[in-house]
């Protein structure tokens, strides 16, 4: 059944939407076919591990290495090791990650990644420079913002992370979209962790930074402090921050 390739195609592509349709009707009409359904588990893998859902990852790539061993499905395996790899790093646990790596015998992976962790096994995932893929573009951006930044070219930096920031939310990568926020906001530049502020929540933000009180921003927006309030309880999580002290660390440049 083609089904499962053209997921796979998809999901290189960026078209998780659509790369998740099709292994799902993959699997709905495989009647039996275990092949077939081992190669979809494997794309929901990769897919789950991407957009950082670990109870998903975990299941479909249980079901592949549970089932490949009996049908000698070894691409599927391996998509699945590669799949819980992909977890791991994408949730900053690097020494798990390099377990699963090498166990597909990324060694080299592995050695390096006792120079430089997070950015040797980020590279090392795929194997190559980025292409027309979405999501490689994106962590290749990441990577070049993270040594941008370490050589303190600030404003470099600052374009490749946002882009990487914006490509990873486009796609619902979220662990990848939270890293890249992290990254930008060392940087000294504004970026949401997971979603993007409101017209009314920036104005709010940037008030509370300055050191208004929630009675003195409603003064200037209009607003009852109750709503201020509320406002910054939303907006709290979309700037990775837990307290308001936190917001004068946040740079609001755009």
């Amino acid at each position: 059944m083609l089904l499962p390739w053209l997921a796979e195609v998809e999901l290189d592509l960026g078209r998780w939407d659509d790369a998740r349709a099709h292994a799902e009707e993959a699997l709905r009409t495989a009647a039996g076919q275990r092949v077939t359904a081992a190669d979809a588990h494997a794309v929901l893998a990769r897919l789950a591990a991407l957009r950082g859902d670990a109870e998903a990852c975990r299941a479909h790539a249980g079901l592949v290495l549970r089932e490949a061993p009996a049908q000698d499905n070894a691409l599927a395996a391996a998509q699945a090791r590669w799949a819980l790899g992909a977890l791991h790093l994408s949730r900053g646990e690097y020494d798990s990650a390099a377990e699963r790596l090498s166990s597909l015998g990324h060694r080299d992976i592995v050695a390096a990644a006792a120079v430089d962790r997070a950015e040797a096994l980020s590279g090392g995932l795929s194997g190559g420079s980025p292409d027309d893929r979405p999501f490689e573009q994106a962590r290749h951006r990441l990577r070049q913002g993270q040594r941008l930044r370490r050589e303190r070219r600030i404003t470099e930096a600052r374009v490749e992370l946002r882009t990487a920031l914006e490509t990873f939310e486009s796609l619902g990568a979220a662990e990848w979209a939270a890293a890249a926020g992290r990254e930008l906001r060392a940087a000294g530049s504004f970026a949401p962790a997971s979603g993007r502020l409101t017209a009314q929540e920036r104005q709010v933000a940037e008030l509370a930074a300055a050191g208004l009180s929630n009675r003195e921003i409603g003064a200037r927006l209009f607003l009852s402090p109750r709503t201020v309030g509320y406002h910054l309880y939303k907006l709290f999580p979309k700037l990775g921050i837990a307290s308001r002290a936190q917001l004068r660390d946040v740079v609001l440049s755009g």
